[in-house]
């Protein structure tokens, strides 16, 4: 439910473009997706391209896939950070958490140290 609810969040936030774009110096493609990371071999043999800079445009179903995956991933960072207590925080605070996980990526989140002990504590 979250998990939808998310997705439908970032699509609205994220804006979408099928081709690649700049968003503040940063390439994109889809939802916001960050192509100047390096993106694991499974996603760039769906793609079915060898790097990510030859990535020039999508389909709207990899689109969906690339969201999917990077939700997951989102997901799985927010439980390595939170550990045991994830189970116990609301749908809304995991929801927003993802979200987080999903727009900085596991090591900036990490970098929020005050706010990730605060949670924990609770």
């Amino acid at each position: 439910m979250i998990i939808e609810r998310l997705r439908e969040t970032l699509k609205r936030d994220e804006g979408f473009d099928l081709r690649r774009h700049e968003v503040q110096g940063i390439d994109h493609i889809g939802y916001g997706i960050n192509l100047e990371q390096e993106l694991p071999d499974e996603l760039l043999e769906y793609l079915r391209v060898e790097a990510e800079d030859a990535i020039e445009e999508i389909t709207q179903e990899q689109a969906d896939y690339l969201l999917d995956y990077y939700v997951e991933v989102a997901e799985g960072d927010c439980k390595t950070i939170y550990g045991d207590i994830w189970q116990s925080l609301s749908p809304l605070r995991q929801e927003i958490l993802i979200n987080l996980a999903f727009n900085l990526g596991l090591p900036r989140l990490k970098a929020f140290r005050k706010m990730n002990a605060a949670i924990r504590a609770e």
